[in-house]
């Protein structure tokens, strides 16, 4: 299923900014993912946000926490305390319509009802990842 890396960013540091996005997206590109939003200003419809927004997709959760932990990437979270503040997520996506309606059949068979509290984000490995751009 497919994972998306959501950031909020303050740049702090222009230059220190600019090589972070250049380590940052050849790691990103290196690992299959690839920028739907980058350094975007959102209107804001509720609430309140200063703050560009950059959204990455990956294949899958595993390959976008791999990406997270690479070499590569590390390089990119060196600069990027001095560069930017940020709030960074990792989100799953809800899938296709087959893979909907699979997992609605494999609950059945298992004889499940209701949502898997795991399938909402909570519990074990539902948290953010810490730091992306």
């Amino acid at each position: 299923m497919t994972a998306y890396v959501i950031s909020e960013v303050e740049i702090l540091d222009e230059a220190q900014a600019q090589r972070y996005r250049e380590l940052a997206q050849a790691s990103i590109e290196a690992h299959g993912g690839r920028y739907l939003a980058r350094g975007a200003t959102p209107t804001v419809l509720e609430g309140s946000s200063e703050r560009k927004v950059i959204i990455v997709e990956f294949p899958d959760r595993e390959t976008a926490e791999r990406w997270y932990r690479s070499d590569d990437y590390a390089a990119a979270l060196k600069i990027r305390a001095t560069a930017l503040e940020r709030r960074l997520l990792l989100v799953d996506g809800v899938g296709s319509a087959e893979e909907t309606q699979q997992r609605d059949r494999d609950q059945h068979h298992r004889g499940g009802e209701g949502v898997d509290p795991g399938a909402l984000g909570g519990g074990e490995g539902g948290g953010a990842v810490h730091g992306v751009s």
